[in-house]
């Protein structure tokens, strides 16, 4: 697995996996996205400086494993979110993903507080935050919020 920048081939992925069911089920927005819409935001959101999306690439499987995404909320706060491809769910590679998503983040772009929210009966998420240096900043309307700690945003 190796992580690059998200480019325009990739509008068609993000928008299958956000889609997916169980990506809808854990998601806070409940609901399925239409590509028209979905395409507006990510062309919109690419063309930002201040917000990143990192795709993770299977080379020998040849496909897209998964994206995380970085973006700022304000002049200090950056809001992480991941998904993960249907077929490569369950199988342990979110950690090593989001861990290198963070690490090459902070390298391009110091200085930001990352945060988190996962609904509160999103176990798998809630674990794979912790797993990567996030601690619980608060838990309000089934939503878990979370901090990366201050040693990882160096």
């Amino acid at each position: 697995m190796y992580i690059r920048l998200v480019d325009k081939r990739d509008c068609v992925d993000l928008w299958k996996w956000r889609n997916d069911y169980k990506a809808v089920v854990n998601s806070i927005s409940k609901s399925v996205i239409s590509y028209h819409s979905h395409y507006r935001w990510f062309n919109s959101l690419i063309n930002r400086t201040d917000s990143e999306i990192f795709i993770a690439y299977d080379g020998k499987e040849k496909t897209n494993i998964g994206m995380v995404r970085f973006e700022k909320k304000n002049s200090k706060i950056i809001e992480v979110s991941i998904n993960i491809n249907p077929q490569f769910r369950g199988k342990g590679l979110g950690k090593e993903f989001l861990s290198q998503s963070i690490a090459s983040f902070i390298k391009r772009k110091p200085g930001f507080v990352i945060k988190a929210r996962v609904l509160i009966e999103n176990h798998r998420s809630k674990r794979l935050f912790k797993s990567c240096g996030f601690v619980v900043s608060s838990i309000r309307d089934k939503i878990v919020y979370y901090t990366l700690k201050k040693e990882k945003q160096r």
